[in-house]
């Protein structure tokens, strides 16, 4: 049986190998083999913004400390708050990016139309997107 997870018969993958320790550091990780540092993810976002999509992605993250101290958990817990994006919508990212990639790509031109089947968050935000990238 597996030490790890539990399977019977013989360990698949050489299961044994992957309980290597991993130390974790605020800006790495370090195993056996090396340090590996964590990429910067958040870019810099200017005070005065030229348009709202501009404001989509780098919603913040808040560190939830009163939970992590009311039950003692060792280790920090973050909300990432998706509900600031410009339309308050989870998906504004997936329509930025879409709507971008189809027009480099060449998939989306002048005088195509976008429709999106959808009458929740993913409808929201392509709204938002294409009017302000003036997709009809």
């Amino acid at each position: 049986m597996c030490s790890l997870n539990g399977r019977l018969g013989e360990e698949p993958h050489g299961c044994q190998k992957f309980q290597k320790a991993i130390r974790w550091h605020s800006d790495s990780a370090e195993d056996e083999f090396g340090r590996y540092a964590f990429k910067k993810y958040q870019r810099e976002r200017p005070k005065i913004l030229n348009s709202v999509l501009q404001a989509v992605g780098n919603t913040p993250l808040i560190k939830l400390n009163k939970l992590t101290a009311e039950y003692g958990i060792e280790c920090n817990i973050y909300c990432k708050c998706e509900f600031l994006s410009p339309s308050g919508s989870v998906k504004d990212r997936v329509a930025l990016r879409l709507v971008e990639n189809a027009e480099s790509a060449g998939r989306l031109r002048a005088g195509m139309t976008v429709i999106v089947p959808s009458s929740d968050n993913a409808g929201i935000s392509m709204a938002l997107v294409s009017l302000l990238l003036n997709v009809p």
